[in-house]
């Protein structure tokens, strides 16, 4: 278990962040002290969650296959619209 301290040198938060090593990895991870409390974002959308390390990806919302125009920024010729 390693510990971060946070500190400022003006105004502005501080604190300590508890973390613990996964050697296999070579990385510090969010310390789970509650276990049960661990999925924060659930509500979240996400194409791949994997528990075991507490990481989670979440899909760009270019990727989405419900577009409404295929025909993007440009005409049909090709070229851009001036904006002014």
């Amino acid at each position: 278990i390693g510990e971060i301290i946070i500190a400022k040198h003006r105004n502005g938060a501080q604190g300590n962040v508890r973390l613990r090593f996964i050697s296999e990895y070579a990385r510090f991870d969010n310390l789970n002290v509650f276990p049960e409390y661990e999925t924060p974002h659930s509500d979240l959308r996400t194409s791949s969650l994997k528990p075991e390390s507490g990481t989670f990806t979440i899909p760009s919302k270019m990727n989405d296959t419900d577009k409404k125009s295929d025909k993007g920024d440009f005409d049909s010729n090709g070229v851009d619209q001036n904006p002014f």
